[in-house]
């Protein structure tokens, strides 16, 4: 059968269904039907059904669930090794649709269900039967009680990828506050986030020495920053088991307790020292002022080592600061002389309070000292210049203390190498205030906040893979900035939706073309589009062939 348009002299030409059969040697066509009256969508359709094409539609399309955010994370996830390590239970994909959504939705679990809607999760994830934010609370659960399983899984793929454990791992604490006071782990404490009067938990980082995620845990908001490293030093033997190692961490964490538990275990560190240690050392005669230079110096005491140097860029921008601040201070004491000489009811112990107060918050209260003459009614300030010298003698200097020996690494190496601390930080940013947004947290539950924290931290090693990949592919701007940074991308792929058409009362879904930008972020993650969306069983998990 095919379709014939038959020309009608002046009128519309008949389009005729006709149908082609042989007649004693000879090609005869009989007409079955006259579809001249038909919508030309509707004869586009036939046309297509008669030539042997699948692609059969009725009308214009209408626009589906999103197709292109969790199919591209997906195939992150399973390259990362994400996917594998949370499994194929239902407990395990809702884990890991929490992975993806944090990357590209964040907010609460009631959020993301309601997110998920509109989202290909079965088509991509495999999971057959919808969820609410009830079910998405169960896999916090499933997950806080495997996640240590999970961090050996995927501590074991780190290593069959570099070849071999970490020689370095780096580690930092940050604080993370909550608007409520219910959570079962928070509590007041120092907060880094500088957020007064608000209870926080404390979560504790682990990295190798790129700064890819190692494991994460979660404290109580009051727990300092140094009594964490016991807890690090246990999920590095026991759960990864890690027999050699350099610990790096700052001087918060790597204290005297600290080092001895990481002697105790064979393993090495690098840690700063704060100026109270400088200075007693330098009281001891160990480390002489002169040695802090540009240039890195090195002095060995008692099997340590001490790294020093000098950032006088730093030193400068310090004095500059606080030359500004007297310079302030100074000018307001002449504005309240000014003011008092003109108003004899003026309280000159008011202002003298004002200007400690002010004194104390720039910073300078511990060399300068603010007196009230009273027989010239106003207020005086005074300097004591040995003691602001001796005060801010260190200003720009740092000194690393390691056990590591030369042979291992030179002073250099060291030096570089806690500076790696920064990228534990920049991790921390993503989490915290970019990028996933861990804040605000919506749960009360002690393994419900441990298994979000975790699940930020799977959305980490995520995103770093993410970035890596646009970063190589698109490059650098002129301006610097990349050309495609993690936001944009999420912007492209939100715009690839299934198409649905409906075709004899049936509907049909399908893919679209990408366009060109779309095109080259695939190209960039590595991964193709998938040229039909059927729904492969196996092993109970959905495939997309």
């Amino acid at each position: 059968m095919y379709i014939a348009t038959v020309p009608n002299r002046s009128s519309p030409p008949a389009i005729l269904l006709r149908h082609s059969y042989r007649e004693d040697g000879k090609v005869k066509s009989k007409t079955l039907l006259n579809v001249t009256s038909w919508d030309t969508d509707k004869i586009i359709a036939l046309k297509k059904l008669l030539n042997g094409d699948d692609d059969l539609y009725l009308g214009s399309p209408c626009q589906g669930s999103n197709f292109g955010i969790l199919f591209s994370l997906y195939q992150l996830a399973k390259e990362s090794g994400i996917s594998g390590s949370l499994g194929k239970k239902r407990e395990g994909l809702l884990s890991l649709f929490l992975v993806l959504a944090r990357i590209s939705h964040q907010g609460s679990r009631l959020s993301a269900s309601i997110w998920s809607k509109n989202q290909a999760v079965k088509e991509v994830l495999g999971i057959e039967k919808g969820f609410d934010e009830d079910d998405l609370y169960k896999s916090l659960d499933w997950l806080c009680k495997n996640q240590n399983q999970v961090e050996r899984k995927l501590y074991k793929k780190y290593v069959s990828q570099h070849g071999n454990p970490p020689a370095l791992v780096l580690y930092d604490v940050t604080s993370s506050y909550f608007e409520g006071d219910k959570n079962a782990l928070a509590s007041y404490g120092y907060n880094r986030d500088k957020k007064k009067g608000k209870k926080q938990i404390v979560i504790g980082l682990l990295t190798s020495e790129t700064g890819e995620p190692l494991a994460i845990r979660v404290f109580k908001g009051n727990t300092t920053d140094c009594s964490t490293v016991s807890d690090q030093i246990e999920v590095l033997k026991q759960e990864l088991g890690i027999k050699e190692v350099v610990f790096i961490g700052d001087k918060g964490m790597v204290k005297s307790t600290g080092k001895k538990s990481l002697t105790k275990e064979s393993w090495r560190y690098i840690t700063s020292i704060g100026k109270m240690e400088i200075r007693k050392l330098m009281k001891e005669g160990v480390i002489q002022y002169d040695l802090f230079e540009e240039k890195l110096q090195e002095v060995s005491y008692e099997g340590k080592r001490y790294v020093l140097r000098l950032n006088k860029q730093l030193r400068d921008m310090l004095n500059h600061k606080r030359d500004d601040r007297l310079k302030d201070l100074e000018s307001k004491l002449r504005s309240r002389n000014e003011f008092t000489k003109n108003n004899i009811r003026t309280n000159l112990e008011s202002g003298k309070k004002n200007l400690d107060a002010l004194a104390q918050r720039y910073r300078l209260d511990k060399f300068i000292e603010i007196t009230i003459n009273k027989s010239e009614r106003k207020l005086e300030l005074k300097i004591d210049e040995d003691l602001k010298r001796d005060t801010f003698m260190l200003d720009g200097c740092y000194a690393l203390e390691t056990d590591v020996s030369n042979e291992t690494m030179d002073k250099g190496q060291i030096d570089a190498r806690y500076h790696d601390l920064s990228k534990v930080e920049r991790n921390f940013r993503t989490i915290k205030t970019t990028l996933l947004e861990v804040r605000p947290i919506y749960l009360r539950d002690e393994g419900s906040t441990r298994a979000h924290v975790f699940i930020s931290m799977l959305a980490l090693k995520l995103t770093r893979l993410f970035e890596s990949k646009l970063k190589d592919h698109f490059g650098l701007g002129k301006t610097g900035r990349y050309n495609m940074t993690i936001d944009e991308a999420l912007g492209h792929l939100e715009k690839i939706n299934f198409l649905e058409y409906e075709f004899a009362g049936k509907k049909t879904v399908k893919l679209p073309r990408l366009n060109k930008v779309q095109s080259s972020i695939f190209q960039a993650l590595g991964i193709t589009m998938p040229k039909t969306v059927g729904i492969k069983q196996k092993h109970k998990k959905c495939e997309i062939r």
